[in-house]
């Protein structure tokens, strides 16, 4: 019959729809394929909310890994990779990348840290948290691996430049 060889007519609108990889997808598409804004959320707790071009990220975007990864990127892809500027954070190893990427390593000028240490109360002063200390580098990257430190970043003000300001209610206050 006419109809057994007739192509398939591919959708092109805004749609909600599980993907034959496994994963629900929201978003616009154009003849079936992934395309302008949409979110993509896959079995294994994986999320991309963003731009989509050819079925693959493009554009700015935010990819959350599942959770035995535990980083997410925010900034911008180009045919699915990593690649512009973005910054990305490993939330189990408190660390973080935000700079310059190129074909999804980070690649140029970025600043890399770590959080160390927990933000546990100062035996001192009762009811005062200490920040933990973060270590920071403004560094050059080459495909993921550090090539050298530049300057040290200052992310965390010193505590002797921390401003302390305490707030006392009176009688006439607790009395409304």
């Amino acid at each position: 019959s006419d109809y057994e060889d007739a192509e398939p007519v591919l959708f092109t609108g805004h749609t909600r729809q599980e993907w034959s990889g496994g994963g629900v997808y929201q978003g616009q598409v154009v003849r079936g394929r992934r395309e302008g804004e949409g979110q993509m959320t896959w079995t294994s707790g994986k999320i991309f909310i963003g731009q989509w071009r050819g079925d693959k990220f493009n554009g700015h975007g935010m990819l959350h890994a599942s959770s035995e990864r535990g980083c997410t990127y925010n900034g911008q892809f180009l045919d699915g990779q990593c690649h512009g500027v973005g910054r990305c954070e490993w939330t189990l190893r408190g660390t973080w990348y935000d700079g310059e990427w190129h074909n999804g390593f980070q690649h140029g000028m970025g600043e890399a840290g770590a959080l160390r240490g927990s933000g546990g109360k100062d035996r001192g002063q009762p009811g005062i948290s200490r920040l933990p200390s973060m270590v920071a580098h403004i560094c050059r990257m080459e495909k993921g691996e550090r090539q050298e430190n530049l300057a040290v970043s200052h992310v965390v003000p010193e505590p002797g430049a921390m401003l302390r300001v305490e707030l006392h209610a009176s009688a006439q206050d607790t009395a409304l």
